[in-house]
């Protein structure tokens, strides 16, 4: 059997597999749940009686100054030019792989803390809200 054959075979298989389990069903899960986590809680559709834009630019201010914070203790590069400054300079191939793999690990570090800090504030935030909302069905059920 040659290789484009058993290759063709292979993928027959698990795409046959994947079709079997319902890995699209899986992964819609996935998606949402991961959607759900990152979204952040007080990320509320825009009414009639709030301040929209005060609220969008505190928000962009709250995520510029994390930026600034996660920039500050890194030395990897963070622009498309500054990675290519640093790969046409005068560095070896084996030095440039021992560095993309350091900036590599210290953005997935990051990416991790940031996602982590995220869900914490989701949590709390959600908490506020069903606390408030029993309070709330409290008050109801007196009144």
């Amino acid at each position: 059997m040659t290789f484009v054959n058993q290759t063709k075979q292979t993928i027959h298989a698990v795409a046959t597999f994947c079709r079997q389990i319902k890995l699209d069903r899986y992964l819609a899960i996935l998606l949402a749940s991961f959607w759900l986590l990152v979204t952040p809680a007080y990320a509320n559709p825009v009414d009639a009686n709030s301040n929209h834009n005060t609220d969008a630019r505190a928000l962009g201010q709250q995520i510029h100054n994390r930026l600034e914070q996660t920039d500050r203790g890194s030395d990897r590069p963070k622009t498309t030019g500054e990675f290519l400054d640093e790969a046409r300079g005068d560095v070896p191939l084996d030095e440039r792989f021992h560095n993309i793999v350091r900036d590599s690990a210290e953005s997935l570090k990051q990416l991790g803390q940031e996602y982590s800090g995220g869900v914490q504030e989701n949590i709390r935030a959600a908490q506020g809200k069903i606390n408030e909302s029993g309070k709330n069905l409290i008050e109801n059920d007196r009144g």
